[in-house]
C-alpha cells in the first residue's frame, strides 16, 4: 500500500478504472466522492443500472450527509476480484475514496505489516464451505426465510459463484422478501437465457412481478406475453398471467384492453371445463338449471367482475346496466361485487336493481 499523508492507499481497479482508496477499516462502506462517481459514470463505468437508492451516513467528523448508493460489479486488487461491492457516494466533491468494510469482509483473513496487506486466501472460500452456503440458501427459502436465504446468496454472489440459475434463485428471494428493485438488479446482470429455455424455467414470469411490484406495468405485460409464449400448454399458469395483464391495463386506466384482457381469460376458463362465457355469466348470478354445474371459484368472479366493471368504465356498457348485472353477482355472494355495493352505501336486494 501507498502511505499518504499519514494514512494508506491501495491500488485497485473498479470496473477496470484505476484508482486507489484508502484502507480504511472503520469505515462501513466503499466511499466515493461525487466528483469521482461522476467521471466512472461519464466514461462507462457506471451505469444507471448500478443505482441502488439514497440515504445518510455519519463521517469521521460526526456530520450526517446524504449519499447516493451504488453496487461496484468489480473491484480488482491485485489479482483478487471482488464482485458487487455496495458502495455509497456522499455530496462532497472533495470526499476521500475509502475502502471500507463491504469490500474488505470479502477479502477473508488478511494481515496488515506496516504497508504491506497481505490476503491470505484471495478472497476465496474453500468448496466445502461453498457447498454449505449453497445448502442453507435453498433451506432457508424453502422455509420462507427470505432474508435468511438473501444473506447467504450475497455471500456466493459477492464470490461470484453464482450460475444464472443461481442469480434467479437470489432474484425472486429478494421478490419474496419484498425487496423488488434489488431483485430487478439481479436479474439484470443475467444475460443469457438459454439454461431457462432448455429447463423450462420461466423468468419471464418474476421480471414480471418483480415489474408490477415497481410499478412499471408496461414492462410487466411484455414479459408476461414472453411468458404466455412459453407456457400455452400449462393452462392455468396461463390464465393467471392473462388475468395480470388485464389487471395492468385496468391500472393503467386502459379499460378497453383490461376488458379485452379479462374476456380472454373467461373465454379460456369456459373452453376448459366445456362451456361458453354465458354459461358462466349465468353461473355467477346462481341462475343455472338444477342439472347444470356450478363451475364457480373466487378466480372467475373476480374475473367477470372486472370484466363487466372494465365494460362500464370504457363506455362499453351503461351504468345502470352494468349495477344490474353486478347486483345479481352481489345477491349470488360474490365478495367483489358486494365490496362495491357496500363501498357506495347501496343495497344490490332493492327493487331498484331487480
Amino acid at each position: 500500500m501507498e502511505e499518504y499523508n499519514g494514512v494508506f492507499r491501495i491500488p485497485c481497479t473498479v470496473n477496470g478504472a484505476k484508482m486507489k482508496f484508502i484502507f480504511d477499516t472503520g469505515a462501513s462502506s466503499v466511499c466515493l466522492s461525487m466528483a469521482m462517481a461522476e467521471y466512472l459514470y461519464d466514461n462507462g463505468y457506471l451505469d444507471e443500472n448500478d443505482i441502488i437508492g439514497s440515504g445518510s451516513s455519519s463521517v469521521a467528523d460526526g456530520r450526517i450527509v446524504n449519499h447516493v448508493e451504488i453496487n461496484i460489479k468489480d473491484i480488482e486488487i491485485n489479482g483478487t476480484h471482488l464482485y458487487n461491492v455496495r458502495a455509497v457516494v456522499v455530496e462532497g466533491q472533495n470526499a476521500p475514496l475509502l475502502m471500507g468494510q463491504s469490500a474488505i469482509q470479502q477479502l477473508g483473513a488478511i494481515e496488515i505489516n506496516g504497508n504491506m496487506l497481505t490476503i491470505k486466501n484471495g478472497g476465496q472460500m474453500d468448496e466445502n464451505k461453498i457447498d454449505k452456503l449453497f445448502q442453507e440458501a435453498f433451506q432457508a427459502s424453502d422455509d420462507q426465510l427470505y432474508g435468511v436465504a438473501i444473506e447467504k446468496y450475497s455471500q456466493l454472489y459477492a464470490l461470484g459463484r453464482l450460475s444464472d440459475y443461481g442469480k434467479y434463485l437470489f432474484a425472486e428471494a429478494y421478490y419474496l422478501n419484498e425487496e423488488p428493485l434489488k431483485a430487478e438488479q439481479i436479474l439484470k446482470t443475467i444475460e443469457d437465457y438459454s439454461y431457462f429455455r432448455k429447463n423450462q424455467v420461466d423468468i419471464y414470469r418474476l421480471y414480471a412481478h418483480v415489474c408490477i411490484s415497481l410499478e412499471k406495468y408496461n414492462d410487466a405485460i411484455s414479459y408476461f406475453e414472453l411468458s404466455c409464449q412459453r407456457i400455452q400448454k400449462e393452462k392455468e399458469k396461463w390464465l393467471w398471467n392473462l388475468r395480470k395483464i388485464a389487471d395492468c391495463y385496468f391500472i393503467m386506466d386502459n379499460y378497453s384492453e383490461a376488458a379485452n384482457y379479462y374476456r380472454i381469460t373467461a373465454n379460456i376458463f369456459a373452453e376448459i371445463h366445456n362451456v361458453d362465457i354465458a354459461y358462466l355469466q349465468r353461473d355467477s348470478k346462481n341462475r343455472l338449471k338444477k342439472k347444470e354445474k356450478s363451475y364457480r371459484c373466487d378466480e372467475i368472479d373476480y374475473v367477470l367482475y372486472r370484466l363487466f366493471l372494465s365494460n362500464e368504465r370504457s363506455g362499453a356498457w351503461s351504468t345502470d346496466g352494468f349495477l344490474l348485472e353486478v347486483a345479481a353477482m352481489a345477491r349470488a355472494g360474490n365478495k367483489y361485487a358486494t365490496k362495491l355495493f357496500n363501498d357506495a352505501g347501496l343495497d344490490p336486494n332493492s327493487e331498484a336493481f331487480r
